[in-house]
């Protein structure tokens, strides 16, 4: 019992007493003020703490109501599941992206089967997660779908409630759509694919390739480029490292295709590398230009 209930039940007591003894002798006069001003005091207080609660509430409704908006307006899917998985309540964005086909009734319709099954597992690995104030995480989750290419998701999730609701909290699930991630992902491994497959067919063909920003004078060779040049793989290059590995005899002439190319000429031409007097190459190059004639690459 707290101090202040105490207190009132003393006072309760006390103006009970004096009530019985309304019909006997009255009480001291001093007696019956003491416990009026004390009784005054005391609804003083009651008061108060009725304003603190009605704030107290008023401050609650007001954060529940942003809660509901920021739950609605949210554009990634959200849903608020119990203890044992069942969906509650689901945003906008997850009734759409999550093709619901009981929005308005979500209601016993576990989470769990929204995916498929190595997801499952994830996300109730996840759930279960004994550390409420933990960062919590189920990564991959497949959609269960009727699509081609089924989305893929991160679950990222939210316990409402604290340390004490843990059984009986509920969680608020945020999917993060991570499909993007996942093909860009196989594009890169596609592109490698690619690069390897040119580089193994330039080194057999012997057959170098180089490309080259007129803007920005950068410069960029092939791997078999390289080795033919007689340099080291990735090693810095631009126009001055190339006509250094041009053999002497013919740096002017290549120089002077090069000019002459970057004027609208073709550009196909034979010279040596520079240390290997029968290392013969032939070169050409397809030069793009802008509307107004500029060289591009």
């Amino acid at each position: 019992m707290s101090e202040s209930s105490s207190n009132l039940d003393t006072l309760r007591r006390r103006a009970e007493r004096a009530l019985t003894l309304a019909h006997g002798p009255l009480p001291e006069t001093a007696d019956l003020n003491r416990l009026v001003e004390e009784l005054r005091v005391y609804q003083t207080e009651l008061e108060l703490q009725n304003q603190e609660l009605n704030s107290a509430q008023a401050g609650l409704h007001q954060a529940l109501d942003k809660y509901q908006s920021l739950f609605a307006l949210l554009p990634l899917p959200a849903l608020l599941v119990d203890p044992l998985g069942f969906i509650i309540e689901v945003n906008q964005a997850a009734i759409t992206q999550l093709e619901l086909r009981y929005p308005h009734n979500p209601q016993r319709f576990s989470v769990y089967q929204l995916f498929k099954s190595e997801g499952r597992t994830l996300l109730y690995a996840a759930l279960r997660d004994g550390q409420p104030h933990a960062a919590r995480c189920a990564r991959g989750l497949e959609l269960k779908t009727d699509m081609e290419r089924a989305p893929v998701f991160d679950g990222h999730i939210i316990r409402l409630g604290g340390p004490e609701d843990v059984g009986d909290s509920h969680d608020l699930v945020v999917l993060v759509n991570t499909s993007g991630e996942r093909t860009l992902r196989e594009l890169n491994a596609r592109l490698d694919r690619s690069e390897e497959t040119l580089r193994r067919a330039q080194a057999v063909a012997r057959t170098g390739s180089w490309f080259f920003d007129c803007a920005s004078q950068a410069l960029e060779w092939s791997r078999e480029t390289y080795r033919l040049f007689d340099l080291e793989p990735d090693s810095p290059v631009d126009q001055e490292v190339f006509l250094a590995r041009v053999h002497a005899d013919d740096r002017e002439r290549v120089s002077a295709a090069w000019r002459a190319a970057l004027a609208g000429a073709p550009y196909d031409i034979e010279h040596r590398i520079e240390g290997f007097a029968d290392r013969w190459v032939r070169e050409r190059a397809e030069i793009r230009f802008a509307a107004n004639g500029t060289p591009l690459t």
